[in-house]
C-alpha cells in the first residue's frame, strides 16, 4: 500500500543550504505559503524573511481586494469588501474603481454583486454612482456588463455629442445594439446614442440606423453644433449607411444653409464614394439659381470628376478659378483645379485649364502627392512651378516628386532645384531618400554642390549601399581628411547601426571608418550592435570591427569599458557572453573601483535581469580579489534594498552563500 502523501515540512529541510531554500521559495505560487514555510523553525525565518517583508509591502488588503476583483474570486470580494469600503473615507471611490475593475475584465458575477452591495450601501447616493459607471463600461465594451448596469435603470446621459474631432468610441457593435434596445425609444439619451454610433466606424452601419429610427429617432437630430445625421454619418466611413439614410429620408438641409458640409467633410476625409453618394442629391439647376453655394458645388462636382455638373457651372459663366468661400474651410483646396488634382480628375483638369484656370502653386503639390503623371505632366506644361515650396510647411514640389522615379524626372526636365530655387542643394537630400535611380538622374544633371561633406555623406548612410556605391563606390578608403565636417558629429557607423542596416555598416567599417572612431565612440558602437540589431547580425558586425582593428576593451565617455557599460545598457546574457569570448575583461582596472562599477550596473531603475547579474558575478569572480567582490556585492544590495528591489537582493544573497563571498 502507498504512503499517504505528507504535507508536513520534510526532515532536513531547516538544514538545507540557503540558496536551495531560496529556489524551493521560487516556485511556491503564494506568498502565504511562504510565510507557513518560515513558521517552521528560526532558520527558515531569518533566510525568508525578505519574502515576509515582500508580502507586508505588497500585499495589502486593498491590493488583495482588487486582486479578488481583477480575478474574479467572488467569495474573496464579499469577504474584504464590506469592512473595506464602509470604513473608508473615499468608500465610493473604492467602489467605483472595483466597478470598473469588474467592467474591464468583464465579470459579471462580481459586477452584480458589487451593485446590490452599492445599493444597500450607499442608499440614495447609489443611482448617480451606478449612473457613472455607465460610460466606462461602454467604453470597455462588455456587452453583458452594459445591459446590467441599463437594467439596473442606468441611462447613458454622459455621452457627448460627437464633432468632426470626437466621438464614443465604441468597442462592439452588439454593446450598442444593448444601447439602442435599453434606452427609452423617442429620447434624447437615444439621439446621442443615434449621433456617436453613426460616427463611429464600429457601428456606423445601415442596420443601426434602421434600428434607431425604428425605435422613434427623429430624422432632423442635429448635435449642438447644429451637425445633422448625414454629416455625423460621413465620419463613420460607411457609404450604405449613408445610403441608407437617405433612403430612409435624411435630407442634406436647406439651401445655403449646412448642406455643402458633409460633401466637404468626405472630400477632407478622401472618401470619394460617400461625396458622389451625396452629390446625387444635388440638383444644379435649384443651386445655380439660387447662387449662394455654386463655388463650394464646383469644388466637389471636380473632385468627384462629374464631366457633365463642372460643364454646366462653367457654361453659366462661372470663372474656373474663383475661390470657395471662407465659410469652407474643410476642402481639400480653395479652387477647382486644386479639387481636381488632389483626386487625379485628369479629364477635369484639363478642362478647367482650357477654361482659362491657372496652375496655381499649391495645384502642382497636391497632383504630386496623388502621385499622378499625367496629372503634374499636365500642370507642368500649363506652367505650374517646379520649385515652389510652401510657406507654410516647407514643403517643396521636387522634395514630394523624389518619392517616385517617374514624377522625378518630369520635375527635372522642367528645371526642378535650379536657380531660382530655394535651398538648390537641398534637392540632393530629396533625390537620395528617393533612390538611386532618382540620384543617378540628378547625377546625369549636375555635380553634387558638397560631396566631401558629412552631411552629404550621412544622407547616403540613411539610403544605404546602394547609394554609397554610386557617389563613393570608386574611393578604395575614406579618411578623416577625405571628410568635412566630421568632428563633434554622431558616428556614421553607429547612424547605419541605428538604421538597422549591417550592410552600410560593413561598407564603412571596410572603407575605413572605423579606424577614425574616437574610442568613446567606439565603445558606444560595440553596445548599439546588439541594441539594433539581432543577435546574428550584432556578431557579425562585431567580428568586422574587430577584424578591421577595433578594441573590445574600448572606454565610454564615462571612462568605462564596454563590458560595464553593456551591462549598463542592459544586454542580453547571450550578448555579454559575445563580448567576452571575443575578449573582453571582466577584471577590475588599476583605475576602476568596486563604487564605480557598482553605480553603473545599478544605472537603470534596477539592476539588469537575475540570469545576466548571476553569470556576468561568476565570470567576475575569478578574476577579482574577495575585498573587492565583497564591496562590490555589498554596494549591490544597498541599492537593490534601497530600491525595495527584493528579488535582486535574493539574487546576490544567493550568490553569496553559494561562493562564500560574504563570509
Amino acid at each position: 500500500m502507498d504512503r499517504p502523501v505528507s504535507f508536513n515540512t520534510p526532515r532536513g529541510l531547516p538544514e538545507l543550504p540557503a540558496e536551495v531554500l531560496y529556489c524551493i521559495a521560487d516556485e511556491l505560487n503564494y506568498t502565504w505559503d511562504i510565510s507557513t514555510l518560515c513558521l517552521v523553525n528560526r532558520r527558515l525565518y531569518n533566510v525568508l524573511n525578505r519574502y515576509l517583508y515582500l508580502f507586508d509591502k505588497q500585499y495589502t488588503p486593498h491590493s488583495v481586494l482588487q486582486w479578488a476583483v481583477k480575478n474574479g474570486r467572488r467569495p474573496l470580494v464579499e469577504m474584504l469588501l464590506d469592512d473595506f469600503v464602509r470604513d473608508a473615507p473615499e468608500g465610493m471611490a473604492e467602489w467605483s474603481a472595483e466597478m470598473q475593475s469588474a467592467s474591464k475584465q468583464g465579470h459579471v458575477h462580481i459586477a452584480e454583486f458589487l451593485i446590490e452591495f452599492g445599493r444597500n450601501t450607499f442608499l440614495s447616493s447609489f443611482p448617480q454612482m451606478l449612473q457613472s459607471e455607465l460610460r466606462p463600461s461602454i467604453d470597455h465594451g462588455n456587452e453583458l456588463i452594459v445591459r446590467l448596469l441599463l437594467q439596473n435603470r442606468a441611462l447613458p446621459v454622459d455621452l457627448q455629442t460627437p464633432g468632426a474631432a470626437h466621438c464614443q468610441d465604441f468597442k462592439s457593435l452588439s454593446v450598442v445594439k444593448t444601447l439602442i434596445e435599453l434606452t427609452p425609444p423617442s429620447s434624447t439619451e437615444l439621439a446621442v446614442i443615434f449621433l456617436n454610433a453613426l460616427a463611429c466606424p464600429v457601428s456606423s452601419t445601415p442596420e443601426i440606423v434602421d434600428l434607431c429610427f425604428d425605435r422613434g429617432a427623429d430624422l432632423a437630430t442635429k448635435t449642438q453644433d447644429g451637425k445633422g445625421l448625414l454629416h455625423i454619418a460621413v465620419l463613420g466611413r460607411n457609404p450604405e449607411t449613408v445610403r441608407r439614410l437617405l433612403q430612409r429620408g435624411v435630407g442634406l438641409g436647406l439651401p445655403g444653409g449646412t448642406r455643402m458640409d458633409p460633401l466637404m467633410l468626405a472630400l477632407r476625409i478622401e472618401k470619394l464614394d460617400i461625396a458622389r453618394i451625396l452629390l446625387e442629391q444635388l440638383n444644379a439647376d435649384e443651386i445655380l439659381a439660387d447662387g449662394r453655394e455654386v463655388q463650394p458645388f464646383l469644388i466637389i462636382a471636380a473632385a468627384c470628376g462629374s464631366d457633365s455638373i463642372v460643364q454646366q457651372l462653367l457654361q453659366s459663366s462661372l470663372a474656373p478659378d474663383i475661390f470657395t468661400p471662407r465659410s469652407y474651410p474643410q476642402t481639400p483646396g480653395n479652387r477647382a483645379l486644386v479639387s481636381a488634382a488632389s483626386f487625379g480628375q485628369v479629364p477635369i483638369a484639363r478642362l478647367l485649364l482650357e477654361q482659362g484656370a491657372k496652375p496655381h502653386a499649391m495645384t502642382l503639390l497636391c497632383a504630386l502627392e496623388d502621385g499622378s503623371v499625367p496629372m503634374v505632366k499636365m500642370l507642368l506644361e500649363a506652367g505650374a512651378d517646379p520649385n515652389y515650396t510652401s510657406p507654410h510647411t516647407l514643403r517643396s514640389a521636387w522634395r514630394v516628386s523624389a518619392k517616385d522615379e517617374a514624377l522625378f524626372s518630369l520635375m527635372l526636365a522642367h528645371g526642378a532645384g535650379e536657380p531660382p530655387a530655394q535651398w538648390p542643394e537641398r534637392i540632393w537630400e530629396d533625390a537620395m531618400k528617393g533612390g538611386v535611380a532618382q540620384t543617378q538622374m540628378l547625377l546625369e544633371r549636375r555635380e553634387p554642390p558638397e560631396r566631401d561633406s558629412y552631411f552629404f555623406l550621412s544622407n547616403a548612410v540613411d539610403a544605404g549601399v546602394p547609394m554609397l556605391e554610386l557617389l563613393y563606390g570608386d574611393e578604395s578608403r575614406l579618411s578623416r581628411e577625405d571628410i568635412r565636417g566630421l568632428d563633434n558629429q554622431p558616428s556614421l557607423p553607429l547612424q547605419a547601426i541605428r538604421n538597422g542596416d549591417l550592410a552600410a555598416f560593413s561598407w564603412l567599417v571596410r572603407k575605413g571608418f572605423s579606424k577614425i572612431l574616437s574610442e568613446h565612440a567606439l565603445c558606444e558602437l560595440l553596445c548599439a550592435l546588439f541594441v539594433f540589431l539581432d543577435m546574428d547580425d550584432a556578431v557579425q558586425g562585431l567580428d568586422l570591427l574587430l577584424e578591421y582593428g577595433a578594441d573590445i576593451n574600448a572606454e565610454g565617455m564615462t571612462g568605462h569599458r564596454a563590458i560595464w557599460v553593456a551591462t549598463a545598457y542592459r544586454l542580453s546574457k547571450s550578448a555579454l557572453k559575445v563580448l567576452l569570448k571575443r575578449g573582453a575583461d571582466p577584471s577590475l582596472w588599476p583605475d576602476e573601483t568596486p563604487e564605480h562599477v557598482a553605480e553603473l550596473l545599478s544605472s537603470g531603475a534596477s539592476l539588469p535581469a537575475s540570469r545576466t547579474v548571476g553569470f556576468l558575478l561568476k565570470k567576475m569572480l575569478p578574476v577579482w580579489n574577495w575585498d573587492d567582490m565583497r564591496e562590490l556585492l555589498s554596494r549591490l544590495k544597498s541599492q537593490a534594498d534601497d530600491s525595495e528591489d527584493w528579488r535582486q537582493v535574493r539574487i546576490l544573497e544567493r550568490f553569496e552563500y553559494k561562493h562564500g563571498v560574504g563570509f
